[in-house]
């Protein structure tokens, strides 16, 4: 029986086959790293999730200040779309 980490990893692998990944994870609301992927080697997977919980928190108090439901997603992209970061 596959254990949840190595469900988590097959996903994260699934992502990197899709090529240009620099950095996976995937990260609790409260910014536990439950896995990761760092590809360039370097990245601070840490402070990624650390950034990526705050970043959820704030757009989670966003949505309910709008009455709205969680947010499913948030992307975040630099002005170069070869250098994009989705979270």
């Amino acid at each position: 029986m596959e254990t949840i980490a190595k469900s988590l990893e097959k996903i994260l692998d699934d992502l990197e086959a899709v090529g240009g990944i620099e950095l996976s994870a995937i990260v609790s609301r409260q910014g536990l790293l439950m896995v990761s992927k760092d590809t360039k080697n370097g990245l601070s997977t840490e402070a990624f999730a650390a950034l990526t919980a705050t970043l959820y928190m704030s757009a989670e108090s966003t949505t309910q200040r709008l009455n709205e439901q969680e947010p499913k997603s948030i992307v975040v992209e630099t002005g170069d779309k070869q250098h994009g970061r989705s979270i």
